[in-house]
């Protein structure tokens, strides 16, 4: 089943920049695995949907070279909407995008070694963490590097409202990674 998301508005916007960033928006909605036809709203705010308001919000921001992020407002984000995303750069974006499901996020079990790699994408490659026995100690690793790389990433970063988030979500990960260590403690 074809499913037809958004609505063109602007004669020739289909050639333009904008057109690209909103046409990938609604392609990386779609494709969602927990994406329905009937609640498109989660994903997509009613005014997105709408190419000219995306494109007037668009152009009031900062966007050339950089991707669309709805990531940088917390894993539990599925919504693209003028509250919700940003443009960001490129690693700011994969650092922020997250790797692996649910707990194990971060880490991967190796079963031939039996211990989890600890790993996360930095936007030019992917940065190892090490090797560790159990998956709390794992955890607490990735969430500890994660925050560290997002602190990196917001003391770089010359828009505001990014760096904002970079800080919220960087204390996010070091609270998770107290949290994992104090369950090693236990």
């Amino acid at each position: 089943m074809k499913i037809k998301l958004g609505v063109m508005d602007v004669a020739n916007g289909t050639r333009t920049l904008e057109y690209r960033k909103w046409h990938s928006m609604l392609w990386r909605a779609k494709c969602h695995p927990h994406f329905e036809p009937n609640n498109v709203n989660k994903f997509i705010s009613e005014e997105f949907l709408l190419f000219s308001n995306f494109k007037e919000w668009m152009n009031t921001h900062d966007w050339q070279g950089k991707n669309l992020c709805r990531e940088i407002f917390g894993m539990d984000n599925y919504l693209y909407s003028a509250d919700t995303c940003l443009f960001v750069n490129k690693e700011v974006a994969a650092t922020v995008r997250f790797c692996g499901h649910g707990e194990t996020v971060g880490c991967n079990f190796d079963e031939s070694l039996n211990n989890w790699l600890v790993r996360m994408n930095t936007g030019k490659k992917y940065q190892y963490f090490g090797r560790y026995k159990t998956l709390p100690e794992a955890q607490a690793a990735y969430h500890k590097a994660k925050a560290n790389r997002l602190l990196e990433l917001a003391n770089k970063d010359t828009d505001n409202l990014v760096k904002r988030q970079l800080f919220i979500l960087a204390q996010d990960h070091k609270n998770k990674s107290d949290e994992y260590k104090t369950k090693l403690i236990k």
